[in-house]
């Protein structure tokens, strides 16, 4: 019976020669989503390219076309990481794979095709059916919210088209991403098509998956036959140091500016400090140590920092989503820093890429420390056989959930007991992280053995949680599944007003008379949201976007357009409706027909307001105008009730332009608090 192994643990030979079959039935019965749950490190990208490569041999076996679209983790290493275990299939297909990514991979992955948008990608389909290309057979894509929405998009119109006969999607890690925008409710509606033949979600932890009621409430899970992990190093097979002594118990997440990243390094760097002066023997020849910080990128170069201060000979590596880098020491030329991102062929790995870097440079026998935090916490395989698996790793990471601990704990995993190079590693960690990742694997083991090729519920899922303290009481324990996000409803367009008119004049009259307010005083600029190229829009325009209204804060707006005038908008029932107001699509169609109309019937009536109060709001100005400049003690009312501004303009003997300025300023704001809590 064969084993899930993947390349670095076999020979390509044996590699090409391994038997999926056992472990990828030819179809997944049942509901067309379903979960595949196995442990960190177990091969469980390697089940997928074996269920693709069975599907490829039916579909050849039967006369059809089928395609295959892969979800890969939204990081750049996650996506190399998958496609670069591709090249068998592209191997037998030449010409059959394909990345489908806005940027063109240079180096990376670049043996395969590329296309940066889904009209692209119809546009292969359609020159396959012309015989003038191969058809693409799987599409690897990266799982943000914009991939996810492209390819919602493409397989529908795949559905009508019917470019190919069907399609099978794989999620891998979804948990990490399902609870990201939409993407819950995209991955329904593309299970609904019905040239969707299944979808297989891949990951080791999968509480965020399942909810506790609607779609997501029960799911199959993938049948294994006959697993065997007789060879995969799991929380039995290592050998922990509780480090209880630096984190105060019990334990409080900090909080703060920035989700408290900056106090969390600091508990971090701190707590590897403390372990690494207490047991000097981790940074000791011939050892390989794994020392994740956290999220800040400052801390991992701390780390790098810390350790060349304990140990000069040892060799750090530091993956982020920025570096990708080896560093050591060396007597005649200083610091040496190797790019491990150019350094390497199509078909390495970043495990092989440092394997081969410590052997080229004769670094093995010096201690060997790989940090990081995001691009080292899930998926990413770190370890070679060639050197052997991990001998010491160093968690203090108490703030995290118990499947990111679990995951970042799963770098120290795998199948490694028949390697040559084999040993124990030891971890170092507070009591509570070790039962946090013991109970995540018996959560998974659980499904295996009790719950294989069967539907689970969440309760089943999480059982082993629930029995065991340190992860019930999780500091970050996720929020109750809810329904998936309904989106915002779209906007009633029949619910709306508008009247247009050629002056800013007519159009402050207007709003005075109708809504008892004011515009502010922008002059004849418009937001940049409505511009276009520093230029107001037609009218038409904000017809249509209606931008801006409908709460209670923006009840109307008004804006220039682009032909000299002023447009007023408002929603109807927010407002009485005016007896002559324009709405809707009678709107459009008058404005298009008569564009002139509107305002000629308008413009009596929206000058009348400033006619009648022409007189008066000009005399008390008259008024006024001499005795204003002199210095005025109190304060008196009008006629009109408008209250006079006093201000003593002419400066203070002894007084300096900027205590002026200053001393005005606060007349200012003292009058405009005063009115306002007058209105009160």
């Amino acid at each position: 019976m064969a084993n899930i192994t993947p390349n670095y643990f076999m020979t390509k030979e044996e590699t090409k020669t391994n038997n999926y079959e056992e472990y990828c039935p030819d179809e997944i019965e049942a509901m067309k989503v379903t979960l595949c749950i196995l442990p960190t490190q177990s091969g469980k990208t390697f089940m997928t390219i074996g269920h693709i490569r069975n599907g490829l041999e039916r579909d050849k076996r039967q006369g059809e076309e089928g395609l295959n679209i892969i979800f890969t983790m939204d990081t750049i290493l996650g996506t190399e990481q998958f496609a670069r275990r591709l090249e068998t299939i592209e191997n037998e297909y030449e010409g059959s794979v394909y990345i489908f990514n806005s940027k063109k991979t240079s180096g990376k992955c670049s043996k395969y095709k590329h296309v940066s948008n889904r009209t692209e990608l119809l546009g292969k389909f359609a020159e396959y059916r012309a015989g003038l290309g191969t058809r693409p057979r799987v599409i690897v894509v990266c799982s943000n919210q914009t991939r996810f929405r492209d390819a919602l998009e493409f397989i529908k119109v795949m559905d009508n088209l019917k470019f190919v006969d069907h399609i099978f999607i794989y999620c891998d890690e979804l948990h990490q991403y399902i609870e990201k925008g939409y993407i819950r409710d995209q991955l329904e509606e593309m299970h609904n098509f019905d040239i969707v033949n299944g979808i297989l979600a891949i990951t080791a932890t999968a509480e965020k998956i399942t909810m506790d009621t609607g779609f997501w409430s029960k799911l199959k899970t993938l049948h294994l036959k006959d697993f065997d992990d007789s060879d995969y190093v799991g929380y039995r097979d290592l050998d922990f140091i509780p480090v209880n002594d630096f984190f105060e118990i019990p334990y409080v997440r900090p909080r703060g500016r920035g989700f408290g990243y900056r106090e969390l390094e600091e508990q971090t760097i701190g707590n590897i400090f403390h372990i690494l002066s207490r047991y000097p023997n981790i940074l000791g020849e011939n050892t390989r140590s794994f020392i994740p910080a956290h999220v800040r990128r400052t801390g991992h170069q701390r780390v790098r920092d810390m350790v060349f201060s304990l140990n000069s000979q040892t060799v750090v590596v530091v993956i982020n989503g920025k570096e990708k880098s080896l560093t050591y020491t060396d007597l005649l030329t200083g610091i040496i820093t190797v790019d491990l991102e150019k350094k390497g062929t199509f078909n390495e790995e970043l495990s092989e890429k440092i394997s081969r870097t410590l052997n080229e440079n004769n670094l093995k026998s010096r201690p060997l420390v790989i940090t990081g935090f995001l691009c080292v916490g899930m998926g990413q395989t770190l370890i070679h056989r060639t050197i052997g698996p991990f001998t010491s790793a160093v968690f203090g990471h108490l703030d995290l959930t118990n499947d990111d601990i679990y995951q970042l704990f799963g770098r120290i995993t795998g199948r490694m007991k028949t390697w040559d190079t084999y040993v124990k590693t030891t971890v170092y960690c507070p009591n509570d992280v070790k039962l946090r990742c013991e109970t995540m694997e018996k959560c998974v083991r659980n499904i295996i053995d009790n719950h294989n090729g069967k539907t689970i519920t969440q309760d089943i899922l999480i059982k082993p949680i629930q029995q065991e303290k340190a992860t019930k009481e999780n500091i970050r324990l996720r929020k109750n599944s809810v329904a998936p996000t309904v989106k915002k409803p779209k906007k009633d367009k029949s619910d709306f007003s508008y009247r247009l008119f050629d002056t800013l004049v007519e159009t402050k009259a207007f709003i005075l008379a109708q809504f008892g307010g004011r515009i502010n005083e922008r002059g004849e600029s418009v937001p940049k949201t409505l511009s276009k190229d520093g230029t107001p829009r037609s009218v038409e325009y904000y017809i249509n976007r209606q931008w801006g209204i409908g709460t209670d804060k923006n009840r109307y707006r008004a804006f220039p357009t682009d032909q000299n005038k002023w447009i007023v908008y408002w929603r109807s029932s927010i407002f009485n409706k005016p007896e002559n107001e324009i709405k809707g699509d009678q709107a459009i169609q008058e404005t298009k027909g008569e564009p002139i109309q509107p305002i000629q019937e308008t413009k009596e009536e929206s000058i009348q307001p400033i006619q009648e109060t022409k007189e008066e709001s000009i005399q008390p100005i008259q008024e006024t105008k001499e005795e204003s400049i002199q210095p005025i003690q109190e304060i008196k009312g009008d006629q009109t009730g408008r209250v006079k501004r006093k201000y003593n303009r002419e400066m203070i003997e002894g007084e300096s332009k900027e205590d002026r300025a200053r001393r005005l300023k606060a007349e200012r704001l003292k009058r405009y608090r005063d009115e306002k809590q007058a209105k009160k």
